[in-house]
């Protein structure tokens, strides 16, 4: 995690979004970005909802005046897993604003 925020660092204007079910990875992220939120002034929300997420999403897509996105998003996640939620997000990320990083707590190599 941080040597995501070391790339995204000297970017500006961009909004960051962690979507993540699992509660355990979501404190310790939001812990962790909420200092470099207060650090350099990045705007984060969380959701622990991929179909929220989602929604929130392409919200901000539909507005043009909205920075680019980065979203750090949950691979394993009930109702709607990070893969359903790329081949979702690939029909209203047409001008490629939104870009994905995926990650996962699993320890199964398959994941």
């Amino acid at each position: 995690m941080a040597q995501l925020l070391k790339y995204l660092h000297p970017m500006n204007n961009y909004k960051l979004l962690l979507i993540d079910d699992d509660k355990i990875s979501l404190i310790i992220n939001k812990q962790f970005l909420k200092k470099q939120e207060e650090h350099n002034g990045t705007d984060i929300e969380f959701f622990e909802d991929a179909e929220v997420g989602l929604k929130a999403v392409t919200n901000r897509l539909s507005d043009k005046s909205t920075p680019p996105l980065w979203i750090l998003l949950d691979i394993n996640m009930p109702n709607m897993n990070g893969w359903e939620f790329l081949d979702y997000l690939k029909n209203v990320n047409r001008d490629q604003r939104a870009k994905v990083i995926m990650m996962t707590s699993s320890v199964n190599e398959e994941d």
